[in-house]
């Protein structure tokens, strides 16, 4: 019903008895619609407990023109995602196409609110992604669907994961176009809201959401083999000067560090925002030489070099992150000392055959150490200290 917002002016000149219903129907909607965070929580919470999912489906249909009428387009974004989770739900997997259909029109009409039209392009490209990854229920002939506009499922992983980028690039131009919203209208589209140590925009999201979904996946070759360590021993500036440079046996890992590139550039006015995600990208970087290299304990240092390098950052948040894995990996060593976190796998019981490790006696005090050091420093990301406040 929805579509009928956007319809050419002359459509509603005519004598269609239908359209005046739809017309009559929007007037009957109840002035205003308290779209609170309670009310989302309220969403939120029923979703996660899975009941009453029928019910659920029908109030947030009814929330969806109301939030058209108020002008609260991202509201009305938030529902069509409520709406399609919903339908995955109570519908069979071969539907899943099917059920994104509403999104998959609105996108084909011009006139549609830039912020709305932003996350609808989000949805669909997460939507595409993950199908090339889930685990299909039935053949996939029968996701296939000759009725919409594009018959996804007919077309191969590499063409879906074309899609799916362009969306995203859609997405994120838009994003740039619109101006500052209030965070807590949009950081519901990101899976991870935590990982933003500065105040995000709607781009920051879309785009963080793209590595997040590309930059996954295992790779058999170390990413930065032909750089060496030298990747985890540039300078933070040099690093970002050469980021686009870096080779990699995978396109995907090469495309999220474009990826990387263009973040920061968007960011190059800021430094405490810009310096922060070249912290991500650097810690994207160790992470690739963890799943395949030979050397991890080499690429390790470096990064704990890089990391010690960081604390004493001027900007706060770039300082907190470095505190906050140097902590984490320092915790994690020092299981390494004591036998009692050792497993024999073949007997199911702890392994006690073997000795302390002394090489990692003090990684404990050192990680508990950083962390009092620096607590002031977290005072500003409390769930960053509470994580850590676990190892005292």
């Amino acid at each position: 019903y929805l579509i009928t917002w956007h319809l050419p002016k002359k459509l509603f000149m005519g004598k269609s008895f239908f359209t005046l219903l739809l017309l009559c129907s929007f007037m009957q909607i109840r002035a205003q619609v308290d779209f609170s965070p309670a009310l989302w929580q309220d969403i939120d919470s029923l979703l996660q407990k899975k009941t009453e999912l029928k019910t659920l489906s029908g109030r947030v249909d009814e929330l969806i023109p109301a939030a058209f009428k108020q002008g609260n387009y991202l509201a009305a974004a938030r529902c069509f995602d409520y709406q399609l989770r919903l339908r995955d739900q109570l519908t069979e997997d071969s539907l899943y196409f099917y059920n994104s259909r509403t999104a998959d029109s609105l996108l084909r009409l011009p006139s549609l609110p830039a912020e709305f039209k932003t996350a609808l392009h989000l949805q669909m490209a997460r939507r595409l992604i993950w199908f090339t990854r889930k685990g299909l229920r039935f053949n996939r002939i029968l996701y296939e669907r000759k009725d919409l506009p594009v018959n996804y499922a007919a077309l191969s992983n590499a063409e879906l994961l074309k899609l799916a980028r362009q969306h995203f690039e859609t997405g994120e131009k838009l994003a740039a176009s619109l101006g500052s919203i209030p965070v807590s209208e949009i950081i519901w589209m990101s899976s991870d809201p935590l990982q933003f140590l500065f105040r995000p925009e709607l781009y920051d999201i879309i785009i963080s959401e793209q590595i997040q979904l590309l930059g996954n996946g295992y790779s058999y070759d170390n990413a930065f083999s032909q750089e060496g360590t030298t990747v985890l021993d540039y300078s933070p500036d040099e690093f970002i000067s050469r980021i686009r440079s870096f080779t990699s046996t995978d396109s995907s890992k090469r495309f999220v560090l474009r990826l990387y590139a263009e973040w920061l550039e968007q960011h190059r006015q800021s430094p405490s925002t810009y310096y922060f995600i070249e912290s991500l990208a650097r810690r994207f970087c160790f992470e690739q030489t963890q799943l395949g290299s030979n050397n991890k304990d080499v690429w390790l240092t470096k990064y704990e070099q890089y990391l010690a390098g960081r604390i004493q950052s001027p900007y706060t948040p770039v300082k907190a992150y470095a505190v906050y894995q140097l902590c984490l990996i320092w915790n994690q060593q020092a299981k390494k000392y004591c036998p009692e976190f050792s497993y024999d796998y073949y007997s199911y019981r702890p392994n006690t055959s073997r000795e302390f490790d002394t090489t990692w006696r003090y990684h404990g005090v050192k990680a508990l150490q950083l962390f009092r050091n620096n607590y002031a420093s977290l005072d500003s990301f409390t769930y960053l200290q509470n994580i850590l406040s676990k190892m005292e």
